[in-house]
Order: structure tokens, then C-alpha cells, then sequence
């Protein structure tokens, strides 16, 4: 019986766990700018590697 209890327990557990994980994907970033640098590296030091040039594009 107890076995039981636990594996109901353990596919709640696992059902509601993947519910909210893939909430956490249910969104999109836009672009703010007219113009946004995207760069090779994570500073302001690295080459442009291409300009947006479009506001409200997908990210």
C-alpha cells in the first residue's frame, strides 16, 4: 500500500514539475531600439558582428 502512495505521490510530483517548466517558456523578447549593435562577445570592446535596424523585432 505504501508503495502505492508513493509512485501516485511521484507522477503528481513530476506532472505538476513539467506544468511549470514549460510556462517559463511561454514568452518572447522584442527589440526596443530602432538600432542594436549584436556583438561577438559579452562587452562593449568586441566588433559589431551585424546592426538590427528594425524596432519591435523578435529576439
Amino acid at each position: 500500500m505504501f508503495k502505492i502512495k508513493f509512485l501516485i505521490l511521484c507522477i503528481v510530483f513530476f506532472i505538476i514539475n513539467t506544468n511549470l517548466l514549460s510556462k517559463e517558456n511561454d514568452y518572447f523578447l522584442t527589440l526596443k531600439n530602432n538600432k542594436v549593435n549584436v556583438r561577438y562577445g559579452p562587452g562593449f570592446d568586441y566588433k559589431i558582428k551585424y546592426i538590427y535596424k528594425k524596432k519591435n523585432l523578435p529576439i
